[in-house]
């Protein structure tokens, strides 16, 4: 494994303190104008496209292939490892780490490295980049691997720690594609983020900038909710006991560090809270952004602004989401579709809050602005109805609500939505509406519509199908305390405990879901009572 070599040789660091060379020590890393200059000219000298190949098909060739005459410093064998073959213009101490996959292309790798410098105004000639393909001898890992030697899991745990904390400016985390990261299916990815955030260190969540472009566009495009729903997706499928590595005995240290550290769930919920603040945060820098070019068109800054703001409101940063909106207030564009949709975000900012009639204010608002614009059959004029509806149902008057979302699904059989994520939120507040009016069949059956439908869009795993998930299991807990069934008892606890697992692994846990758990707990006992009486009438009837 990668580490094999760098174990051995972590104290060579002492040695090489006072003298100008930096050959040879453990944490030499590669300028990253070597990388994005040099390294893809011998790419492309050793028959392979540079702009295409990834980590894992220049292995053999370039890594290997060009330091295999080179005599190691570190122990006087035959083969180093590519960063002890470069001169000291083109290495020296890493200043950061690059947490990365093999499989992403060089290409992308050497273009993030290159945003990442712009970013933070670095010289790339002085950014050096400790990579573990280059700075890990490639030779000795080939070697352990043939042989099958193993590095002992508390000297893989020493040196990786220190591996982290001895960059002195922290993580770079490279990121693509952003709606649905490679990053976060690699085991070492995921414990190499975890391990610099539980340390403190500073990580710069970075992306290619084709990939900067990508997650601008999602904002600003009508099918950018699709994106940012996959994006909530990755975040919860975040499973590093799942997570895959090329070298199985990586995988079982990295798991055995895990299990003797806070588990792997713990380590999962810490990844996915600090991916889910960087999406947050490269919103809202996309909107201070595209706010100061005046060549964005303004419907397109209001499409962003609305969007960031309601990813604000699903994390429940409630006063950010309202600062965002407000920007949007300010633009010029008021009879159009994208403000109403501003105004209907600031009145759902105001309902999570409690207030109702401020809340109502805004969607008057939206609602008049939508007529102004002629655009009273679209998406946005049903999210805004059953937004309405909603108010009518926190506020006890269910036929009204269930009468704005009839009106609500007219619009989506005008439109031909049924089957979109729109109409499966507008069948999610049905229902949630019969569950509070007492009607538990109508709720099933238009929560059930709910499920399908994004089940079929693959993309349960989110804060809305979380919502659905809930309301599910909320509705057999009803039904199991009316008639006792023991196959609603199943379902309460099967849908409760999913859609606060999801909420759980994409940081949207509210305070709300401290009383799921406890009915959770209560469902359980009830299902450890029954099964240990259905046990004894067994025993009793044998």
């Amino acid at each position: 494994n990668i580490l094999s070599t760098y174990s051995s040789n972590f104290k060579m660091r002492l040695s090489f303190s006072n003298k100008r060379t930096t050959v040879g020590d453990p944490m030499r890393g590669v300028t990253v104008h070597h990388l994005c200059t040099d390294f893809l000219d011998r790419i492309s000298e050793a028959g392979i496209d540079p702009q295409t190949c990834k980590v894992y098909e220049i292995e053999e060739k370039v890594i290997r292939g060009l330091s295999k005459d080179t005599t190691c410093p570190r122990d006087s064998r035959p083969g180093s490892t590519y960063v002890d073959t470069l001169s000291e213009e083109n290495a020296g101490i890493a200043t950061y780490m690059i947490s990365y996959s093999w499989g992403y292309t060089v290409r992308d790798i050497c273009d993030t490295l290159q945003s990442f410098c712009h970013q933070q105004k670095a010289d790339p000639k002085r950014t050096f980049i400790w990579i573990c393909c280059l700075c890990v001898n490639q030779h000795r890992v080939r070697e352990a691997r043939d042989s099958g030697t193993v590095v002992p899991f508390e000297t893989f745990e020493k040196e990786f720690r220190n591996r982290v904390l001895s960059v002195p400016k922290g993580v770079i985390a490279m990121m693509a594609p952003w709606s649905e990261p490679l990053y976060l299916t690699r085991v070492w990815c995921v414990f190499e983020m975890f391990t610099a955030v539980s340390q403190n260190k500073f990580i710069a969540i970075t992306m290619p900038p084709t990939e900067s472009t990508s997650f601008s566009n999602a904002l600003s495009s009508t099918e950018g909710e699709d994106s940012l729903n996959k994006m909530w997706k990755s975040l919860g499928n975040i499973d590093v006991s799942n997570a895959a590595a090329s070298v199985e005995g990586d995988k079982i240290n990295i798991d055995k560090a895990i299990e003797r550290s806070i588990g792997a769930e713990r380590v999962n919920e810490t990844v996915a809270t600090f991916m889910r603040n960087w999406m947050v945060s490269t919103a809202k820098q996309e909107v201070d952004r595209v706010c100061k070019d005046v060549n964005v068109p303004g419907k397109e800054k209001l499409l962003i602004i609305s969007r960031t703001g309601d990813l604000l409101r699903k994390t429940r940063k409630f006063e950010d989401a309202r600062a965002v909106l407000k920007k949007g207030q300010s633009l010029n564009f008021n009879n159009t579709k994208e403000y109403a949709v501003v105004l209907m975000t600031l009145g759902s900012v105001d309902r999570n809050q409690g207030k109702l009639d401020a809340a109502m204010h805004w969607y008057e608002l939206s609602k008049e602005t939508h007529k102004n614009s002629g655009t009273m059959e679209s998406l946005d004029y049903a999210a805004l109805l059953r937004n309405i509806a909603t108010i009518h149902e926190e506020k006890g008057d269910f036929p009204n609500a269930m009468k704005t979302y009839e009106e609500a699904l007219h619009v989506h059989v005008v439109t031909n939505t049924q089957t979109t994520t729109d109409c499966a939120s507008t069948y999610r507040d049905m229902g949630s509406t019969c569950r509070k009016a007492g009607n538990l069949k109508g709720a099933v059956l238009y929560l059930n519509k709910a499920m399908k439908i994004r089940e079929a869009l693959d993309i349960i795993e989110t804060p809305d199908g979380a919502l659905i998930l809930l309301d599910y299991g909320r509705c057999h807990t009803s039904l199991f305390d009316q008639n006792g069934e023991q196959n609603d008892l199943t379902e309460a606890i099967t849908f409760i405990e999913r859609g606060l697992n999801i909420r759980r692994k994409i940081g949207t846990w509210t305070q709300e879901d401290e009383n799921n758990e406890k009915e959770l707990a209560r469902l359980r006992k009830f299902q450890t009572s029954n099964l240990f009486a259905c046990a004894e009438k067994s025993c009793i009837c044998s």
